[in-house]
């Protein structure tokens, strides 16, 4: 006889496999903002029950993060294409909750690749920014005036560049070749100038490369153009330049003037007093003088009359006041005693 005995076989699981991720390549453009997703790290385990597996970054860099339980890799600070154009990211994966044992857990790990997309965050930069030139016109096509020289400090490798004039060409008298600013007045048809004339030119610089966006910088020329006479042999140019470093241009125009001390404006004064003084007591002397000469000039001296009478012929001499009559003609006379004269009157 037989008989049917069930038996309970119990299988205790056993944590044999190591977990196990895929290397991924994810990209980011440089100016992405902090917390952006990159994308999710994905593990396996063979082990039963599937599942359990925790991500961590054991000595990663601190620019990202990958969530613990989610696997999700997210940017955690700046990036800059010119300093570090690839990051290596290391995931370690952990399985738990599975085995028993002191063997377990298991780990596994692989490398994400995380690439830096180029955007165009510099603007080129011309050196000299601003240039000051003179030329003389000449019967003549295609003369170069300069050359811009531009460049993008922070990104040395970034070439290819646009030139456009933008402002200041209203006669059409200028035209770009490229990075080189032509005076061309017979190409265009137009007459050579007669009178000195100044032209301040914008030319509009923008990077031409495949990044986007496309940024630009104005350089500015100033062209005074001065008419070609027979007598100018060849064309020449001077140029003035403004060094990189843009600074406010300041033009000081000075006149002379003469400021004396307090002390010489006092002494002047009062030696211009003195000359006025003295020369009003000298007129004063010198008409004092003249005076006394008309004076002395309108005396007559009296005759002396000889006569055999004696003095007591001059009658009425009373109170004798510088006046005296004579007694025969009857006459009066005036002495004056400053000169010792008589003086009909």
């Amino acid at each position: 006889m037989s008989t049917e005995v069930p038996v309970l076989v119990m299988v205790t699981p056993v944590n044999e496999f190591s977990p196990t991720c895929v290397p991924r390549t994810f990209r980011v453009r440089e100016d992405a903002e902090p917390c952006t997703l990159l994308g999710s790290v994905v593990g396996t385990d063979s082990d039963y029950p599937h599942g359990g597996i925790e991500y961590h970054t054991p000595g990663g860099p601190a620019t990202f993060a990958v969530d613990r339980l989610s696997g999700e890799v997210r940017l955690l600070g700046p990036l800059d294409y010119e300093q570090q154009r690839l990051h290596r990211l290391t995931v370690l994966v952990t399985d738990h909750s599975q085995g028993r044992g002191p063997a377990q857990p298991r780990s596994g790990s692989c490398t994400m690749a995380i690439e830096v997309e180029d955007v165009n965050d510099h603007a080129p930069e011309c050196e000299p920014p601003f240039q000051e030139l003179t030329i003389h016109t000449s019967p003549g096509s295609g003369t170069e005036v300069t050359k811009l020289s531009c460049r993008v400090p922070q990104e040395p490798q970034r070439q290819a560049f646009s030139y456009s004039l933008v402002g200041g060409n209203s006669q059409g008298r200028f035209r770009l070749q490229g990075a080189a600013l032509l005076h061309d007045d017979l190409l265009l048809g137009a007459s050579l100038p007669e009178q000195p004339q100044t032209y301040e030119l914008l030319i509009r610089v923008a990077d031409a490369g495949p990044s986007t966006p496309h940024l630009s910088t104005t350089a500015t020329v100033i062209v005074h153009l001065v008419p070609w006479r027979a007598s100018t042999v060849a064309t020449s140019t001077s140029r003035a330049t403004v060094p990189s470093a843009m600074t406010p241009l300041l033009v000081t125009h000075t006149e002379p003037f003469w400021q004396p001390e307090p002390w010489f404006v006092v002494l002047l004064t009062v030696t211009g007093a003195l000359l006025l003084a003295l020369g009003w007591l000298l007129s004063r002397h010198l008409r004092g003088i003249q005076g006394t000469v008309g004076s002395s000039e309108g005396f007559i001296e009296a005759p002396r009359m000889e006569t055999p009478e004696a003095p007591g012929s001059i009658m009425s001499l009373q109170h004798f006041d510088g006046r005296a009559q004579d007694s025969r003609t009857g006459r009066e006379f005036l002495f004056n005693s400053r000169s010792g004269a008589w003086r009909w009157l």
